[in-house]
C-alpha cells in the first residue's frame, strides 16, 4: 500500500482527490514495460465495478491517484512514468499481486445518477430498465430511445483519433 502525507491547507493537489475507501481489489495481469513508459494491466475482482472505470476516468490504486489509459470489457490500464514507479509502490508490483481499488467518486455519482433517472423514466413509461449495461440501447417507447455507450461493450468501436482507433479488441 503507497501511503503519502495528508495534503495541508495551500498544498497544490497533483491528482484526483482520495478518501482511502477500498470498493474492490484487482489483480496485475499484465505489465508492458518500455523505455520511458510502463502499462499495467488489472481485472477487477468485482466485475460489476467495471461500470465506473472510464477511459481518461480517476481512479486509486493502492492509494495512488492515476488516470485510466485504456478500458477492455474485463480489465483496464494505467500508463506510468518512471518517476510514479520509482516514487511509488507500484514500481515492485508483479503479475498476479493483488491492488486496493478505489473508484472516483464523482464518476461512481454520475453514473448511480444516470441508472436511476433512466430508472425512473423506464418506470413511469411502463417498461424495466437493466443496471448500466455498455451499448445497451433502452427503448422506453416508440421511437425513443437511449444508447448507453461505452469503450467496454464488445461491439463499440473507437471513433477516429481515439487511441483504440483500429485496434482489436483484447
Amino acid at each position: 500500500m503507497n501511503v503519502e502525507r495528508a495534503a495541508r491547507f495551500n498544498d497544490e493537489i497533483g491528482g484526483h482527490l482520495m478518501s482511502g475507501h477500498i470498493m474492490t481489489t484487482a489483480e496485475v495481469v499484465q505489465i508492458v514495460a518500455s523505455e520511458h513508459n510502463c502499462q499495467m494491466w488489472f481485472s477487477l475482482r468485482d466485475p460489476a465495478a467495471m461500470k465506473y472505470i472510464l477511459y481518461k476516468g480517476y481512479i486509486g490504486v493502492d492509494g495512488i491517484s492515476l488516470t485510466v489509459g485504456e478500458v477492455l470489457p474485463l480489465r483496464f490500464c494505467v500508463h506510468l512514468i518512471p518517476e510514479t514507479l520509482q516514487r511509488t509502490t507500484l514500481g515492485a508490483k508483479k503479475v498476479g499481486e493483488q491492488v486496493n481499488i478505489e473508484i472516483d467518486p464523482q464518476t461512481q455519482a454520475t453514473i448511480d445518477t444516470v441508472e436511476r433517472v433512466l430508472a425512473a423514466v423506464a418506470e413511469e413509461k411502463g417498461r424495466q430498465v437493466a443496471p448500466f449495461a455498455a451499448g445497451r440501447t433502452l427503448s422506453l417507447s416508440p421511437g425513443a430511445q437511449f444508447c448507453l455507450c461505452d469503450p467496454r461493450a464488445p461491439s463499440w468501436r473507437a471513433p477516429a483519433g481515439h487511441p483504440r482507433a483500429g485496434k482489436p479488441d483484447q
